[in-house]
């Protein structure tokens, strides 16, 4: 098991597919037994981020993003 410490453009890569996020896939996956930490202003600024990257997307990219929980 490892820690990683992700900031909020690795976080938007668990929601959107883009470049590197296989690799955030991977390490967030919970089989992989990895302890994940982020700081608190992180769920702003990923806020921000998918408003932003929403208004510049088109409705067949906006398909492409993944509801987690």
């Amino acid at each position: 098991m490892a820690s990683f410490f992700f900031d909020s453009s690795a976080v938007v890569k668990r929601y959107v597919l883009e470049t590197g996020s296989a690799w955030v896939d991977s390490i967030s996956n919970s089989a992989a037994g990895h302890r994940i930490f982020i700081v608190r202003v992180s769920g702003v600024e990923v806020v921000s981020a998918l408003v932003r990257k929403a208004s510049a997307l088109s409705h067949e990219d906006l398909r492409g993003i993944r509801f987690r929980s």
